[in-house]
């Protein structure tokens, strides 16, 4: 993975899940921790500050409150060891804020409607597991919130098709070799032209060109 020049680290969780770093470092000592990383994704894909008693109640719902508070304390300071102490932090009080403006995640992109998930994204959190009731809920909504987003996102209709621009020769060409090309090739682009000026849609550039027979257009 290139290195991220916005200064932020990256977590990408759809699909098996990874965290870089800006420098494009993958980050394992919080990849390698289910909890770890669980909690940097609950915090990550919730868009204001959580309370910790939400936190305990989730993560650590059977432990006693002086143990899930120490639970907590321990997966908070080996995340701000890996990630810096301004990634996760603490606000309002008793509250847990991950700084969008120090870690990108593409869920929370997702959401927010500024990216789209291709078909072989894979599940949220593939691979990772949850052992409490609590913990396996919150994913399971998280994963429906994820499948909806991706089912709103609209799919291009016929007239849309129509007005996508088809590439011409000059596009599809470099400079350099244009005074070089057979005159099938230029009758190809004529035909392109032609569809685009109609508005419907054309097939691709190599599907165009294979259908000139060199027969009619000799070069």
């Amino acid at each position: 993975m290139s290195e991220h020049h916005d200064g932020r680290f990256r977590l990408r969780v759809l699909g098996p899940p990874d965290l870089r770093a800006p420098d494009g470092r993958r980050v394992g000592s919080v990849l390698s921790q289910p909890k770890r990383l669980g909690l940097l994704t609950y915090l990550a894909l919730d868009p204001g500050p959580v309370s910790r008693e939400s936190v305990l109640a989730t993560f650590w719902p059977d432990a006693d409150e002086a143990r899930a508070r120490n639970a907590l304390s321990q997966a908070l300071f080996h995340l701000r060891r890996a990630l810096g102490e301004d990634v996760v932090q603490s606000v309002e009080g008793d509250r847990l804020w991950v700084s969008p403006d120090r870690l990108q995640c593409d869920v929370t992109d997702l959401l927010a409607g500024g990216a789209s998930v291709s078909g072989d994204a894979g599940e949220l959190l593939e691979g990772w597991h949850a052992d409490e009731a609590a913990l396996r809920e919150w994913l399971e909504a998280q994963r429906a919130r994820v499948r909806t987003r991706d089912a709103q996102t609209p799919t291009p209709g016929p007239a849309e098709v129509a007005q996508t621009p088809t590439p011409g020769l000059a596009e599809v060409l470099p400079t350099s070799h244009r005074h070089t090309l057979p005159l099938r090739w230029v009758a190809a682009a004529a035909v392109l032209r032609s569809c685009r000026s109609a508005r419907r849609p054309s097939a691709s550039w190599q599907d165009r060109r294979a259908r000139i027979s060199p027969c009619s257009c000799r070069g």
